[in-house]
């Protein structure tokens, strides 16, 4: 069916995205999307919901449900992908807990229930879904879907900026986390937990010892941000070319 289908698709995920997107600020301020808000567990569940449900009922019509799983890519490797997301943010850690000031205005469990509810559903929605059906069946090029997927990300955090300058910057860093957080979904081989540790993770770090609210944030506190993606980037490359050679000696082992 995919096959035969594969421009349906590709026009159908992007539009629900896209439809998705353009009332989600109005559910957001239905559902209170704070903190505070005072059915906090009932408020972040239904703002998950809003971004699951439609891709549920896409991937139902075009994929079986034995395979929703594995398309949204939480099938397998959990422990790999939020232990990996934990190691790789660590300068995050260290380095926001020495330069920032500790945030105790909430429990701790309701700062990582807020942190956990946007990287789940934003991995999910703009990577596993938008990106990861476009690049993996609409057979659109890497380059095409992760700029479709970057664009729309990056948009859709512009309410975070004030003036022209803080506009452009926050669009550079989201559609560049968006770039980083797709290839790192596709060299993972579609472990959709690596972006969503590490999303989940970046988002805490960041609220939980008073940084820079913005996606902008400040030279001194993008150093470990920066530093945090260089590691990731780098033991992906290497896992990446340690893979290819066991399975170029497997493959001249069967022959």
């Amino acid at each position: 069916m995919i096959e035969k289908y594969r421009q349906v698709l590709g026009i159908i995920v992007i539009a629900t995205v896209l439809v998705v997107k353009l009332f989600s600020e109005s559910v957001n301020q239905i559902l209170w999307n704070d903190k505070a808000a005072p059915h906090f567990y009932l408020s972040i569940t239904g703002q998950i919901l809003y971004y699951l449900v439609p891709v549920l009922i896409i991937l139902f019509i075009f994929h079986t449900p034995q395979t929703l799983l594995s398309e949204l890519g939480l099938n397998n490797g959990f422990l790999k992908g939020v232990s990996m997301a934990f190691i790789f943010t660590l300068p995050m850690l260290i380095g926001y807990s020495l330069f920032g000031h500790y945030n105790n205005e909430f429990p701790l469990i309701k700062n990582i229930s807020f942190a956990f509810k946007d990287g789940f559903r934003e991995e999910i929605f703009y990577r596993a879904f938008l990106f990861g059906q476009l690049f993996r069946h609409v057979k659109v090029s890497f380059i095409k879907a992760v700029a479709i997927n970057g664009l729309i990300f990056g948009i859709s955090h512009l309410y975070q900026a004030h003036n022209f300058i803080e506009s452009f910057v926050v669009f550079a860093v989201t559609f560049g986390g968006a770039v980083w957080f797709a290839w790192l979904f596709s060299k993972w081989r579609f472990n959709i937990w690596l972006p969503i540790g590490l999303h989940t993770l970046m988002n805490l770090y960041w609220d939980l010892f008073s940084t820079d609210k913005t996606a902008m944030g400040g030279l001194l506190l993008n150093l470990p941000r920066m530093l945090t993606i260089v590691i990731s980037v780098f033991v992906t490359i290497k896992m990446t070319k340690i893979n290819q050679t066991q399975e170029q000696k497997y493959e001249s082992r069967e022959s």
